[in-house]
Order: C-alpha cells, then sequence, then structure tokens
C-alpha cells in the first residue's frame, strides 16, 4: 500500500460541513411540514381562548377554567402542576416557533409533540367530560376544545413530517 499524497478527499456526494457554512435552503416539503406546524400551534393557540364551558351564557375559556380547577378542586400534584403551568403552552409555542425560525427542527418537533399532546389530550378529556355533564347552569361549548384538539393533531403530524425529513448534513 502506498502512502496517501496530498489531503484526502470525501467521496463524491458527500456533504462535509465546512466552519461558518450555511446550511442549505429549506426545500419545498420542509417548507409545507413547517407551515402545517405553525397553522396546528395557531389552532391550539385560538382554541385555548374559546369557550370551553358555558356557565348560565356566559363562555368561559380554558384559562379560566384552569384557574377554577386550581382554586376548587382538590387534585393530585401533576393535575395541580398541569393546571399551574396551563397558561404557558402560548408562550412555550411561540419560543418553539422561534427556534424553528432559528432551524432546530428536530428540537421543535419532539418538544412540540409532548405540548401538543398534552393539550389535545387534556382538550379531548374536557370534551367527554362536559358532553355527560347532567348540570343546569353548566352547558357543555364544544368550540374550543375541538379547536384545541384539531391543532394538537395537526402538530404532532407536523412535527412527525419535521422528524422524517434528511439532516441538513449527514451525522
Amino acid at each position: 500500500m502506498g502512502a496517501v499524497i496530498g489531503p484526502s478527499v470525501p467521496p463524491y456526494g458527500v456533504a462535509v460541513p465546512v466552519a461558518g457554512a450555511r446550511p442549505p435552503a429549506p426545500r419545498a416539503s420542509q417548507l409545507g411540514w413547517v407551515g402545517g406546524w405553525l397553522a396546528g400551534v395557531v389552532l391550539i393557540v385560538v382554541g385555548t381562548f374559546l369557550p370551553w364551558l358555558y356557565s348560565g351564557s356566559v363562555g368561559k375559556n380554558s384559562y379560566q377554567l384552569a384557574g377554577v380547577g386550581q382554586r376548587r378542586l382538590e387534585l393530585p400534584a401533576w393535575a395541580d402542576a398541569l393546571l399551574v403551568g396551563w397558561p404557558l403552552l402560548g408562550p412555550a409555542l411561540a419560543v418553539l416557533a422561534a427556534l424553528l425560525a432559528l432551524r432546530l427542527r428536530r428540537t421543535v418537533a419532539w418538544i412540540s409533540m409532548v405540548l401538543a399532546l398534552v393539550a389535545g389530550i387534556l382538550a379531548l378529556l374536557v370534551l367527554v367530560g362536559t358532553s355527560r355533564m347532567d348540570v343546569s347552569f353548566l352547558s357543555a361549548a364544544y368550540a374550543g376544545p375541538l379547536v384545541t384538539a384539531v391543532g394538537a393533531l395537526v402538530v404532532v403530524v407536523a412535527a412527525v413530517g419535521l422528524l422524517r425529513l434528511p439532516r441538513p448534513y449527514p451525522s
């Protein structure tokens, strides 16, 4: 075997990151998943402000219900922590959108999947729970939990799509 003369050259077609180099421009498929993710996030946030329950003729959104749940219900520690953290859902999704703009799509996908699953499961629990209520002064409001659940589903699907995209540089 002979000695290698000159710098070693990677095989043809292999992308090698160079210090200070910019990642390649986003592809159309990546922009589609990002757009779907953003649409799902908007649906989740809008859904949290829509009515989740009617008390008489007054609609109560998810933040008002979380406050009532904290004050009036004896909940296990994990459920109380969920209600305390519920108002931070919108800001957390906004931070994830900023991280997505910085092209940290895999991090955003994993974290947003967890947040969307929590929001979606909670919305479905409220949908099921309020549909079975038999109280004269409380009635179900389907708009808020339904929009939130659909948004959560869209975010989870888009996050899986973002995770399936090839990495900009090989590992």
